[in-house]
C-alpha cells in the first residue's frame, strides 16, 4: 500500500471509532435503561364510574342518534359518571329512536316493555321493536316474537 492510502485508512478508522464512542456515550447500556414512552391519553383518561357528574361526557354529541343511544345506555346503567336514571335513559333512547337508529328503537321498546322510565305499554314496545327489526336488528326481531306471545289479541 502506498503511504497516502494507509494514512487515509487510519484516518477513516479513527473517525469511525470516534463516532462509535460518541454514540455509545449517548445511548444507555441496556434496553431497560431507555426512558418509557409517553402514555397515550386519547381520547381521554378513564372516567370514575362512581363519581356522579351533572353533564354527559364531552365526547358524546347530544344531536347524534348513536351518541343519544349511548347516553341512554349510560343513564340506564349509571355509567360514565352519570346517575342511574331510567326516565333520563328513556328520553335519550326516544331521541335516538325518532331519528331512525335501530339500537335506540330497540332500547326504547325494551323500556316500554319493562315499564322502566316510561309507563308499561306493550303496544308501544311492539311499535319500536317492529321499526328496529325492519332495519335488520336481530334482537328486536327476537323481542318482537317474545312480546307477541304476551299481547292479548
Amino acid at each position: 500500500m502506498t503511504r497516502n492510502v494507509a494514512h487515509h485508512m487510519n484516518a477513516v478508522a479513527v473517525s469511525c471509532m470516534s463516532l462509535a464512542l460518541i454514540l455509545s456515550a449517548a445511548l444507555p447500556a441496556h434496553a431497560n435503561d431507555l426512558p418509557a414512552p409517553p402514555v397515550a391519553t386519547y381520547p381521554a383518561p378513564p372516567l370514575d364510574n362512581n363519581a356522579v357528574v351533572s353533564t354527559p361526557p364531552p365526547d358524546l354529541s347530544p344531536t347524534n342518534a348513536y351518541d343519544q343511544n349511548n347516553l341512554g345506555w349510560m343513564y340506564q346503567r349509571g355509567k360514565g359518571g352519570l346517575p342511574q336514571d331510567d326516565a333520563e335513559a328513556a328520553k335519550w333512547f326516544q331521541l335516538s329512536a325518532m331519528q331512525g337508529n335501530p339500537y335506540g328503537q330497540t332500547n326504547l321498546g325494551a323500556m316500554y316493555e319493562s315499564g322502566r322510565g316510561v309507563p308499561y305499554d306493550p303496544i308501544e314496545a311492539m311499535k319500536w321493536y317492529r321499526s328496529a327489526a325492519a332495519q335488520g336488528n336481530g334482537y328486536a326481531q327476537t323481542a318482537m316474537e317474545r312480546l307477541a306471545s304476551r299481547i292479548p289479541r
